[in-house]
């Protein structure tokens, strides 16, 4: 089901008690992600002051609950896409409608190396996420790819440094074994238990066998991220691109003077307009 459908079905629906509640009355966006320490938590609003009436706990919660960034069990690394929910928002006394739009950054030291966050456009007006939905998806999407940019090129530092010091473990760890598997055996020793030099200056036998797990397990890792730099050079092309079209696109729009004529003309007022909040959050963030 679409956003769009979800949204009409939701509103629909909505009973006379809920259609007397007391509309949000200024309009706010809401950054949030969900931590894996604290859980969902609101992390900024924008103006700052933005909600003050309004559980964004809660809120970021609800709206953080489903996985949508989840990876395929035993299936081969992803970048998930951003997805975008429409939904209806209230408690005891109000009620406020709010734009979704959920996006992934990657991190060397997340579970999964997924950071799942949400950018929310919170409004008591409904009519307004209708006829400007499309717009808001535009707009939102580009800061996406403006945050994802720049988080794929640490990604991908942070990788390349793994690589390096698991590396360096794993050639350690070789080498160990190597100087264990050198020296003599029970067998060589004429059913001698272990030789006296292997007992006090290297591995016993249950050492020896915890370090080649160790090994099996370093080496593994190091596959995993070459794995996972293979995935992320070809994902920085691709934002590469982007950033470059989207860069581009920004020169032209400051250029076009009827084109910010006509976007000036068609909001209403700096507190209700979506354009001007998501423009000024673009101006914050990129």
């Amino acid at each position: 089901m679409s956003a769009m459908a979800r949204f009409f079905r939701q509103t629909s629906n909505q009973s006379q008690e809920q259609r007397h509640l007391k509309p949000l009355e200024n309009d706010f966006v809401l950054i949030a992600e969900f931590s894996e320490q604290e859980g969902p938590k609101p992390l900024k609003t924008i103006p700052d002051d933005g909600g003050s009436d309004f559980d964004k706990n809660m809120f970021s919660v609800r709206i953080m609950a489903v996985d949508y960034q989840a990876q395929p069990k035993g299936g081969a690394f992803r970048f998930s896409p951003d997805t975008q929910v429409v939904q209806t928002e209230e408690d005891d006394h109000i009620q406020a409608h709010a734009y979704v739009h959920h996006f992934t950054l990657y991190d060397v030291n997340a579970r999964g190396y997924v950071r799942p966050f949400s950018m929310t456009y919170v409004t008591g007006d409904q009519s307004k996420l209708m006829m400007n939905f499309g717009e808001m998806m535009k707009q939102f999407q580009r800061v996406s790819e403006s945050f994802r940019f720049s988080n794929m090129r640490v990604f991908h530092r942070d990788l390349l440094a793994r690589r390096t010091a698991l590396r360096q473990n794993r050639d350690k760890l070789q080498r160990l074994l190597a100087a264990e598997e050198e020296k003599p055996s029970e067998d060589e020793n004429d059913g001698a238990n272990v030789s006296k030099s292997s007992w006090d200056n290297g591995f016993g036998r249950s050492e020896l066998s915890e370090a080649r797990m160790a090994f099996d397990q370093v080496d593994g890792l190091v596959s995993e991220v070459e794995q996972l730099l293979e995935c992320v050079a070809a994902e920085l092309e691709k934002e590469k691109v982007k950033e470059g079209l989207r860069r581009l696109d920004s020169k032209m729009a400051e250029t076009s003077t009827s084109e910010q004529t006509l976007a000036v003309n068609s909001m209403d007022a700096a507190s209700s307009s979506p354009f001007l909040v998501t423009s000024f959050f673009c101006t914050l963030f990129l």
